[in-house]
């Protein structure tokens, strides 16, 4: 009896480790993943050569955009929950889920305007150099836009979410 025990220990003891071990590896890799990935960052601010004026001024748009987006933002994350709430029923109303959707997509667009807006303005604050180097970047990043997520850390699988900064 108290030899079926120990194995029993002796199983359990086996299945916790081969268990936790991978996890608590994974975490240690993601964690030196996210510490290293602030140096490979690109730095648009740098490689366009941004004055502190323009910087300054970016700032503002942005924080402008954010103010004026921020009713729009919360309204779409109520909307994507209520439209959770809609589909967990027992038989879903497909009129209100339909209803729902075109009411996020428009949200969706609204959020799209304001962010192509925010771009145009700070575009305009570019010099034409600026502006020819930002086509390139981009133009770069579309042809190969893993290279573009490894850059700023959004690419999936363990790296850091990109904090949030400059872009244009």
């Amino acid at each position: 009896m108290w030899r079926n025990r120990k194995v029993l220990l002796v199983l359990s003891l086996a299945l916790i480790l081969a268990v936790a071990v991978p996890i608590l590896a994974q975490a240690a890799t993601g964690k030196a993943r996210s510490q290293g990935t602030t140096e490979r960052r690109f730095n648009l601010v740098q490689a366009l050569g941004l004055t502190p004026e323009q910087l300054s001024q970016i700032r503002d748009l942005q924080q402008q955009n954010y103010n004026q987006t921020r009713d729009l933002r919360i309204k779409l994350m109520d909307a994507n929950f209520e439209l959770r709430q809609l589909r967990w029923q027992v038989n879903p109303d497909q009129a209100a889920i339909k209803a729902k959707l075109a009411e996020i997509k428009q949200i969706r667009d609204q959020l799209r305007q304001a962010d192509r807006e925010l771009r145009d303005k700070m575009e305009a604050l570019l010099t034409p150099e600026q502006r020819q180097k930002l086509q390139s970047w981009r133009e770069d990043h579309r042809k190969n836009p893993r290279e573009a997520k490894k850059e700023f850390g959004g690419a999936r699988g363990g790296a850091a979410p990109m904090a949030p900064g400059p872009s244009l």
